[in-house]
């Protein structure tokens, strides 16, 4: 196949590819719609949908284009498991329109519900609350042929999570009841009172719900929140900590903890007797804690303990962390009054009178030092750091090799070998420099005549920092014979360079014999890639040597005795390398003459001579021996 073709057919399945993700997004964000028919003049509209996947929810279109959902004035609605219910109170008489985007369900069923079949809650009021009694009243209305429907009464609470049943039983379809119960294991406090009613009518359970307006109840047998409850914020460690060990009843009874962050729940426990402490962990970012304690009297709840902790107006920190390369302990605090806080550091306290923000700083011993400190808010709540501080003030170590400094040299430039210990970054000459997994670096410095000073820096993850100086003197170069000199560049590489210009002259050698002996092209390529790629195997060889010489403690210290024995290994190393690389490069290129200088050869015996007819080429590739024929 052409690659003109190819290219035709890449596009070609390329657009096929698009139209079908295009199509098929498409097809799942488009919404469907199903018709429906009220045939009857008033009375309401009720339809049930059940889902295979996910609950959506459903748009109604009335006949006269009025658009309406869940939560519009004369919509009512109910949901579950796979289920929701639909109830538009006096809908139009003709076709409705049911919108809806099926989501991640594969089929969605739907059946009406008529006017004559069902259950519906008219109204539900609480009459009163005296002591513990409580008194309802309420309705539900059923067409259906059915004698009693059940119901079942909750108290819900408006502050905390909890619910429970006080009331159930079975009452008369559309006819008025009156209840009283007593709701003598609730505690006080504010709650609404939710209706449930429901008859089963086959595999089919008919139901309805309603919840009352929010009341506040009072039991008189409700004991008292708990008191002397401590409470400790540790803003470096983000937790909360609760004890109720001095509280009454203290460790004696069951409890119940609930913490919330910004007003949504993160903990919530039953704790058993014996338990009088939790910790609790604070979100990151959160904005303001809210804490709830109550215990348990004979199975009935206690009114709660509250403590709400503003975290964006007070506060108090540790600026050094767990581990600091500084000798002060630094401790920042802010409070709305006056408070005191207390400090101690390795054993020796202190008090300090304090208000609104603040620092305050504390000497630090080598290694590790005990801190904690205590801002007391008022009588239930603490501000605490309690940790460990490490005082790291050893800095990290510069060792450099066959030490260099005071040294004169007669070269343009001078090969710095070093290593550091316990750094965390290196600079030199005031520029960033990489150094190795064990530490050791090599720099190179141009040298300019007279005197030249290196400064080298190097500072831990902690703050410490070390520095050290070099000063190299460049002399100037003698210009009487016996002196010695160093060699130029170019006569280091003079052998590589040797080496490649004579296989340059081979390789051109090379072609005039394959000119003159085509028949031996092949042969002699092979032999003399062979040759090049022998000479390549021992540079590699020669330079893997090296190179691993290079990478161990023994190079170290050869570097330690003899700066300039180390660096002549690496310059071999580099040596070697690039005399692979050279020695690669001519298999290649010799390789691509050949091949170039046979097609030529082909093409030029392929041609026929510019006398010659397109039938009249058939016969012979010899121009020469055409015309000989011819004639």
């Amino acid at each position: 196949m052409s690659f003109r073709k190819f290219l035709i057919n890449l596009c070609c399945f390329a657009m096929v590819a698009a139209a079908f993700l295009l199509c098929k997004t498409n097809a799942y964000a488009e919404t469907k719609q199903t018709v429906v028919e009220k045939t009857k003049e008033g009375g309401d509209l009720a339809i049930m949908f059940s889902f295979d996947a996910e609950v959506v929810d459903i748009e109604f279109i009335s006949p006269s284009g009025k658009r309406m959902k869940a939560g519009d004035e004369g919509v009512g609605y109910a949901s579950g498991d796979g289920w929701s219910t639909y109830r538009i109170t006096d809908a139009e008489k003709g076709k409705w329109t049911l919108e809806y985007d099926p989501a991640g369900n594969t089929e969605i069923e739907y059946s009406i519900i008529n006017d004559d079949y069902g259950l519906w809650i008219q109204n539900f009021t609480v009459e009163s609350i005296e002591k513990e009694r409580v008194s309802v009243k309420f309705q539900a209305d059923c067409e259906d042929d059915i004698y009693l429907y059940n119901y079942e009464i909750y108290m819900v609470s408006t502050e905390e999570d909890y619910s429970e049943r006080v009331a159930s039983g079975s009452a008369f379809p559309n006819k008025e009841t009156e209840l009283s119960f007593y709701a003598s294991n609730i505690s006080s406090g504010n709650y609404i009172f939710r209706l449930d009613v429901y008859y089963e009518d086959g595999d089919a359970e008919i139901f309805d719900s309603v919840n009352s307006d929010a009341v506040n109840f009072t039991n008189s047998r409700t004991g008292k929140a708990p008191e002397g409850i401590v409470t400790k914020l540790d803003f470096d460690a983000g937790t909360v900590s609760v004890d109720w060990k001095r509280s009454k009843p203290g460790s004696y009874s069951n409890h119940k903890l609930t913490v919330l962050a910004d007003g949504e729940v993160i903990s919530s426990k039953e704790l058993e007797t014996g338990v009088s402490n939790d910790v609790t962990l604070i979100p990151v970012g959160s904005g303001e804690i809210e804490i709830r304690l109550a215990y348990y009297d004979y199975g009935l709840r206690s009114e709660s303990f509250v403590k709400k902790i503003d975290l964006s107006k007070e506060y108090l920190k540790n600026l050094n962390g767990d581990v600091t390369g500084s000798s002060q302990l630094r401790i920042a605090y802010s409070v709305s009054g006056e408070s005191e806080l207390v400090v101690k550091v390795n054993g020796h306290e202190g008090n300090y009178k304090i208000k609104e923000s603040g620092e305050l700083s504390f000497d630090l011993e080598q290694g590790n030092n005990t801190v904690y400190a205590e801002l007391k808010i008022d009588d239930s709540l603490s501000y605490v750091i309690d940790t460990d501080v490490y005082f790291d003030a050893i800095p990290p170590e510069i060792v450099l090799f066959d030490n260099p400094d005071g040294k004169s040299v007669t070269g343009d430039s001078f090969t710095i070998l070093g290593k550091v210990k316990g750094a965390k970054t290196l600079r030199i000459d005031g520029a960033d420099c990489e150094y190795k997994e064990d530490g050791s670096f090599t720099y190179e410095k141009k040298l300019e005549a007279g005197e030249n000073v290196i400064n080298i820096e190097v500072e831990d993850v902690n703050g410490n920092t070390a520095a050290r100086a070099v000063t190299l003197y460049k002399k100037a170069v003698s210009v009487v014979s016996n002196t010695v000199t160093e060699k130029p560049w170019w006569q280091q590489y003079l052998p590589l360079m040797i080496a490649g210009v004579a296989s340059i002259v081979v390789i051109i050698l090379a072609l005039i014999f394959f000119k003159k002996k085509p028949e031996n092209n092949l042969v002699t390529l092979i032999v003399w890639n062979i040759l090049l790629l022998a000479g390549a195997g021992v540079c590699l060889w020669q330079y893997i040597i090296r190179y691993n010489a290079n990478n161990t403690e023994k190079f170290l210290e050869i570097a330690e005795k003899s700066a300039s024995e180390a660096v002549k290994s690496i310059k071999e190393e580099r040596l070697f390398f690039t005399g692979m690389l050279v020695l690669v490069g001519l298999i290649v290129l010799s390789t691509v003459l050949y091949i170039v200088t046979d097609r030529i050869k082909k093409a030029k015996k392929n041609k026929p001579s510019s006398g010659s007819t397109d039938g009249a080429s058939e016969g012979t590739s010899d121009g020469q021996n055409w015309w000989y024929d011819k004639k």
